[in-house]
């Protein structure tokens, strides 16, 4: 990049804070570039484009004018060179843009924003008056979960943006590393007037794509020459925004996306496979792991798994005495910058240091098994973030993450340490679901299907004995709470040092039937035993939850407001997805008071779908009576297709949960 197309940045100190200081174009280039924006900016008024676009798009705060990205994939004295140039630009449709006037770019150590610049356009009678982004600020940025993230961006705020006013964006990028190829959405969260993808790739570079989400839209795709370089284009226009609702998968499940990989190049007549497929990808963190552990000290690590697997009669429970030793031992702390965000560290370290990311806790997993003698292997995994299939995707992009696995017969185990709570034999429920590629040897791998864990396995049952003191409720109950429940509630309470904060927690935690609920005593047991159910033992009262008249109690026995606030908008059409499996069993028995008899019970309820079981029953037993809720939420994602049958089972449920038994004086 010449120093005569782009003042170079420079980085000072200002407040603790790194600024990129003016990242300006000369002024002729200003004047080129102004000349060079489409002809819509120029040609219509602010106001006109308000008429307009305010009828077109009355929802949106904004909209987006173009939005282009033109992919550069060349070879240069044998090496892939990859530049991307972006150019966005918005028109404010009111005064309500909020987080609209700030932007940001993206960048790592595998790649390198060369040329940045950001203008605003305040309307005039005619035409606009152009203001240029001064100052733009370096931070980093954090993912949790991502086991390869040195993520920063360049953040920057448009200034004297109003109701009529635009903005432009246009920044150019190169990629170092050929596999890290990134991708284009074809919706935003306002809607796109013009938009346009474009790979122009060199004559010796084979690429390949994957469309995901695109079957229902009506998009342009042209495969043309240019020269001797083979040019892909995608381009659509009049895109409707996509909302955010609640309970929503990540983006890539559901908005229509592509994303290119470079699979071959040819260097002096030879061809050299990138991201073909599996193999490449396997064949390449084979490469950049091969020297780790090469330089650990054996000793010590030898004799660090002979005391960990002390007592141990066969492999399996080495396996497990490992895996619970490094979640107990080591801390998961993120440390990722380029290769390193890639590459463990050497298993004594980790030891040593008591802490390491995922890459070093499967890695120390997979190393002090082989100490003692078990074969283990380690895995790179996507989490739940990520929808693709190894076959569609065999890149990089399909895995941020590092487990280890022991295989015993044809059963697998999944050892994720990072999941701190999670006990043996259940896989950390943020990869269930999910391929895994598994090493099982210098030069060989199995892709393997993490299993969703049951939803008899993440069980909540709660069993109350009830009775009636004049206008209160009184209660005794035990909570039992297993899998993927259990583990979620010791996240929740594991670092509440008072005696008040938990009794709070609890007081929530247990709540049931009105808001008058007062916890009075609990008592946990196991809470934090990973091979054992959580017992929550409690009594309570609930004041004025009954109603009487002269002859008759009425008592609602469900205490649980079932999926209230859950019914689908006719609308969505995005899935509904949550972290897992679940099922309920909840008993509640009511002693009858002297004197009454049981003279209506509510309608026993039964309805058994695929993807839910949700049964209400009745019955007077021993002068009780007893009511019995099962539910078994037997889904992680729900999609549009299942959300009337959803919305015609909930409405059954709210009219047999709102029922109330009758006691009558004999």
């Amino acid at each position: 990049m010449s120093q005569d197309i782009i003042t170079m940045a420079h980085l000072s100190k200002k407040k603790n804070n790194l600024l990129l200081n003016t990242i300006l174009f000369p002024k002729t280039l200003l004047l080129c570039f102004i000349a060079l924006l489409p002809f819509s900016i120029l040609a219509q008024s602010s106001q006109e484009m308000l008429e307009e676009y305010t009828q077109k798009y009355p929802d949106s705060k904004y909209i987006i004018l173009d939005k282009s990205k033109n992919i550069s994939i060349d070879l240069v004295d044998g090496e892939i060179k990859i530049t991307e140039s972006n150019t966005e630009e918005k028109f404010y449709l009111n005064n309500d843009f909020g987080l609209a006037m700030t932007d940001k770019v993206y960048f790592s150590s595998f790649s390198e924003i060369e040329e940045i610049e950001a203008i605003s356009y305040a309307p005039k009678k005619k035409g606009f008056k152009a203001q240029k982004v001064e100052d733009f600020k370096i931070e980093d940025e954090f993912s949790s979960g991502i086991f390869h993230d040195d993520l920063k961006s360049i953040n920057f705020r448009y200034p004297t943006l109003q109701k009529g006013s635009k903005s432009s964006l246009e920044y150019t990028e190169t990629t170092k590393e050929s596999r890290f190829l990134g991708g284009f959405y074809l919706i935003e969260p306002a809607p796109i007037v013009k938009q346009e993808y474009t790979i122009e790739v060199h004559p010796d570079i084979e690429i390949d794509f994957a469309e995901f989400n695109t079957e229902n839209l009506d998009f342009d795709f042209q495969k043309t020459k240019k020269g001797n370089k083979t040019l892909y284009t995608w381009t659509m226009n009049d895109m409707s925004k996509f909302d955010i609702v609640d309970n929503a998968p990540p983006a890539k499940y559901f908005i229509p996306h592509i994303i290119p990989r470079i699979t071959r190049y040819k260097v002096d007549g030879k061809k050299h496979n990138l991201l073909s497929n599996s193999d490449d990808l396997f064949n390449w963190y084979q490469s950049i792991t091969q020297n780790v552990n090469k330089e650990a000290d054996d000793a010590a690590l030898q004799q660090l798994a002979d005391e960990i697997t002390q007592g141990a009669t066969n492999d399996l429970e080495k396996v497990k005495k490992i895996f619970y030793w490094t979640q107990n031992n080591i801390k998961y702390i993120a440390f990722e910058e380029g290769m390193n965000g890639f590459v463990p560290r050497n298993t004594d370290q980790v030891v040593n240091q008591k802490y390491g990311d995922c890459k070093d806790m499967s890695t120390c997993i997979f190393t002090l098994l082989e100490y003692a003698g078990v074969p283990a292997s380690v895995c790179w995994i996507g989490t739940d973030e990520i929808p693709y299939t190894h076959d569609e995707m065999p890149t990089p992009a399909i895995h941020n993450h590092m487990i280890a696995a022991y295989k015993s017969g044809d059963q697998y185990y999944f050892l994720d340490a990072t999941s701190e709570y999670t006990p043996f034999g259940m896989p950390s429920s943020f990869i269930q679901g999910q391929e895994a590629m598994i090493k099982t040897g210098d030069d060989a791998y199995e892709i393997v299907m993490v299993p969703v864990v049951e939803a008899e396995k993440n069980k909540t049952t709660d069993h109350s004995t009830l009775k009636i003191v004049e206008d209160q409720l009184i209660g005794t109950s035990k909570k039992v709470l297993d899998g993927y429940l259990k583990t979620n509630l010791n996240y929740r309470i594991y670092d509440l040092n008072e005696k008040e904060e938990k009794f709070r927690f609890f007081s929530k935690y247990l709540s049931k039937g009105s808001n008058k609920f007062i916890l009075e005593e609990y008592d946990i047991q196991n809470a934090f035993d990973k091979d054992k159910t959580t017992e929550v033992n409690y009594t309570f009262n609930i004041d004025d939850y009954l109603y009487r008249n002269e002859n008759e109690i009425f008592v609602n026995l469900s205490f649980r407001e079932w999926y209230k606030g859950d019914k689908i908008k006719d609308d969505r059409d995005i899935p509904i997805r949550y972290k897992f499996k679940q099922s309920y069993n909840i008993i509640n028995e009511l002693e009858i008071p002297e004197g009454y008899t049981a003279e209506y019970l509510p309608e026993d309820l039964v309805i058994e779908k695929p993807w839910m079981t949700f049964i209400s029953k009745y019955e007077v037993k021993d002068n009780k009576v007893i009511h019995i809720e099962e539910v078994k939420e037997n889904y992680v994602q729900l999609d549009k297709t299942q959300f009337k049958a959803f919305n015609e089972a909930l409405e059954a449920i709210y009219e047999a949960t709102s029922q109330t038994i009758i006691l009558k004086k004999k």
